[in-house]
């Protein structure tokens, strides 16, 4: 046997291992990116929820929430209730836009979260919260807030309660 065509066929061997290797490398990624998305998905979903159930389950709060978002005149504790709350609400907005401005959230789950956010920043209380705190916030997001700002109008009515 020649030691030429036994090199050469090593060299076929191994090429086709690398190949192979790759192939599987290649579908090994595309699996776990996908698996990434799905766990930021879950995980962003989470924290919207918890975010939604602590006005759900504290009608305290919820009161505040409500009235603030009317732009009511509140006394300062409520004010600081409501401002505190607020605030945690554009930061979980503001985390999902960035992820889905990253790829990560995926565009079908972003738009409901979009239009939902879109409609709470018609509220006056969150236009009068969102002009003394907008520095707070990130540029890209505080691009998208402003344009939202810009492509509706202000309102005191209610955002829970259905109106025909």
């Amino acid at each position: 046997m020649n030691w030429d065509a036994i090199g050469a066929g090593g060299e076929v061997v191994g090429a086709a291992a690398v190949v192979v290797s790759l192939l599987y490398l290649a579908i090994q990624l595309r699996s776990q990116s996908r698996e990434t998305r799905l766990s930021t998905i879950n995980n962003s979903m989470a924290e919207w929820n918890s975010l939604l159930a602590l006005v759900a389950s504290n009608p305290e709060l919820a009161n505040i929430w409500n009235r603030g978002l009317k732009n009511e005149q509140l006394p300062e504790e409520e004010e600081v209730r409501f401002r505190a709350f607020a605030n945690s609400y554009f930061r979980v907005i503001e985390g999902l836009y960035l992820q889905h401005l990253e790829g990560r959230l995926d565009d079908r789950v972003w738009s409901g979260i979009g239009k939902g956010a879109t409609e709470m920043f018609k509220a006056s209380g969150m236009r009068r919260f969102w002009g003394h705190r907008k520095d707070w916030y990130c540029s890209e997001f505080s691009d998208y807030v402003e344009s939202a700002f810009k492509s509706s109008e202000s309102t005191s009515v209610s955002l829970y309660r259905h109106e025909p």
